[in-house]
């Protein structure tokens, strides 16, 4: 559970599951976790690194639910000024060879922080979908996104499982569709920050999309001088570049199928199908969705620390099995978080739940769920232009909306939603 403590900042009394995986994790994993102490800092780096190189496995997928399931993966780490979190910004160096190369045909592989909504959407289309968002910051991320956030929120929930994306720009004529986003995100904050980030947004789903780290102060001093005799630059821009070299024989196959053994498919679907029923009676029917995909988020796992276990293995095979300690690793780690992805809820701001009534058309539903909380008849006619929908059109949208009670109109030319 979550407390408050007397100066107002998190205490995190939550499992960590560095203790147990650590062993386990492909050699290129615990190099880097070896230059740490404690286990929530181990965690951090951990996750980071998972989530980082996720976003340049994009010729690796597995068959999951009938379609196919890439690495990529979104993360937030959650903890106060103090808690270490900033040690994340160290697994940049880690892709860094990558978005060089790739920048150097056009393709800005790590996305840059001030890209607006539909900036984004332009520079993840030039990349064919490839893309990483990492930032130190979850302020920067909502900030630059602040007037678009209705449109980027959804444009997420679509990456996550890889289901196209669309802008259009009437000033220019220009459709744009992405049609396998591979998009991996990386981010961390206070507490506030993270309330700020899915407040009105843990019902929609795109809370239930990430995997969520709580990192604890420590409450003590920590001597600088002592904790790291190496400078983590050197050593994860050293690991970075011996990656590259790998990485760059890992993309001459065009594709890599990861299999699953029937008995990691058992393991899986036991324990999850028990997680779902517990899930959906402590927390609602609408918590299971965030249990489905906390099994894609252990196929995703497991496909990641699958290909670093076989990165020294030449030449690489285009299919790999998962082996017993990548699907041990991923099972810990994603059920160890499930723990903080409930805690971390708790302090969400929720949105009263509306019955949404039946829209006319699909396009309706999806102009509905791209509206920020609060906007403007301007804003919501930009909206409808990147979405292609014609203006009066929109309007009468924005009408049904207000007589059904889901936007309140509050003034002139000012609307809110009413969840």
């Amino acid at each position: 559970m979550l407390n408050k403590n007397c100066n107002g900042g998190i205490r995190c009394s939550l499992p960590t599951f560095s203790e147990k995986v650590e062993a386990k994790l492909p050699a290129a994993l615990q190099q880097l976790t070896n230059m740490f102490q404690t286990s929530d800092d181990k965690d951090a780096i951990v996750l980071s690194a998972i989530v980082t190189l996720s976003a340049t496995l994009y010729n690796v997928c597995t068959t999951y639910g009938g379609d196919d399931v890439y690495p990529s993966l979104f993360a937030c780490v959650v903890g106060q000024s103090g808690s270490n979190k900033g040690i994340m910004k160290f697994t940049r160096h880690l892709v860094t060879p990558i978005h060089r190369a790739l920048l150097r045909n056009g393709v800005h592989f790590i996305i840059p922080e001030n890209s607006s909504s539909a900036g984004f959407v332009q520079l993840l289309d030039d990349g064919n979908g490839i893309g990483l968002f990492t930032g130190t910051e979850i302020d920067s991320l909502l900030k630059t996104w602040k007037t678009g956030w209705g449109n980027f929120s959804a444009d997420l929930r679509k990456a996550f499982h890889h289901e196209p994306i669309t802008l259009y720009r009437k000033t220019y004529n220009e459709y744009v569709e992405i049609d396998c986003p591979r998009l991996s995100l990386l981010t961390s904050g206070t507490p506030d920050q993270f309330t700020g980030l899915f407040s009105g947004n843990a019902e929609n789903g795109l809370y239930s999309r990430f995997l969520v780290m709580c990192k604890p102060s420590s409450g003590e001093w920590c001597d600088q001088f002592q904790s790291s005799k190496q400078s983590l630059k050197s050593v994860f821009t050293a690991a970075g570049e011996h990656y590259y070299e790998q990485w760059q024989k890992l993309m001459q196959k065009e594709r890599i199928e990861v299999r699953f053994t029937p008995e990691q498919q058992n393991a899986l679907n036991d324990y999850f199908s028990n997680q779902y029923r517990n899930y959906g009676l402590t927390m609602g029917e609408e918590s299971r969705a965030f249990v489905e995909r906390a099994a894609i988020k252990v196929v995703k796992v497991a496909m990641v620390l699958t290909v670093l276990r076989n990165m020294d293995s030449l030449p690489f095979r285009e299919e790999m099995e998962v082996g017993s300690p990548d699907f041990e690793a991923a099972m810990e780690i994603v059920c160890t978080l499930m723990e903080h992805f409930t805690a971390l809820y708790e302090i969400i701001p929720h949105a009263a739940l509306v019955e949404l009534p039946e829209f006319k058309t699909e396009e309706m539903r999806n102009f509905y769920e791209t509206l920020p909380m609060e906007f403007t008849s301007m804003q919501f006619e930009k909206l409808a232009v990147n979405q292609g929908i014609p203006k009066s059109t929109a309007y009468r949208y924005i009408r049904n909306m207000v007589t059904s009670a889901l936007v309140n109109h509050v003034a002139h030319g000012v609307y809110r939603k009413a969840a």
